[in-house]
């Protein structure tokens, strides 16, 4: 399997080193050949598709079922294969680079090359902080780009259902109390 990779990206949307909100999409797509030449089901792909994308920072799996999920509509191999056919997607061998190291790896002075990036460790498990008599407070990064994530609306966007596996793929929390937590989170903002 491979990545998704989305062709001039950075024309779609200007958040180079966080999660947009929302995206751009220009109206000169409907002047575009390519756009103009997909069904209305692949045109609504290709929209879920960027949106996927600017949500997870670049880093969509080639696999029709995981974006089928993500995006809440039927994506194909085909469908793929068209989109990449029209020119708005290419499927890549290897993972995108993220935005951070893309302006790194852009940005290199041949004469002065740049020392070596460090090699991050992994992040710890989350610390759960317990007062006496109260419910556990988890902290921690992870956790705190998660609650940002549901404040700014994205999580309602995910079926209920698929929370848990968003939560553990893209903050790479994976205990169930800090999952229930989260999911609790979502459906307190999901209520007027």
């Amino acid at each position: 399997m491979g990545w998704i990779v989305v062709r001039n990206w950075d024309r779609f949307q200007h958040y180079g080193d966080r999660q947009p909100p929302w995206i751009k999409l220009y109206v000169a797509l409907l002047h575009d050949d390519g756009f103009q030449g997909l069904g209305p089901a692949d045109r609504s792909a290709l929209v879920g598709i960027w949106m996927l994308y600017a949500m997870t920072r670049r880093s969509v799996r080639d696999q029709p079922a995981v974006v089928s999920r993500a995006i809440g509509q039927r994506v194909t191999v085909a469908t793929l294969k068209r989109l990449n056919h029209a020119g708005f997607i290419d499927i890549s061998a290897s993972k995108p680079l993220a935005p951070d190291a893309r302006a790194i790896e852009t940005d290199v002075d041949v004469d002065n090359p740049p020392t070596p990036l460090k090699r991050e460790t992994p992040e710890p498990p989350l610390p759960v902080v317990t007062a006496p008599g109260r419910r556990k407070s988890p902290t921690g990064a992870r956790f705190t780009a998660a609650e940002n994530w549901i404040r700014n609306g994205a999580a309602a966007e995910v079926p209920v259902g698929h929370l848990a596996e968003v939560f553990a793929d893209e903050f790479k929390i994976t205990d169930p109390e800090l999952v229930q937590t989260l999911v609790e989170r979502v459906s307190e903002w999901r209520t007027p």
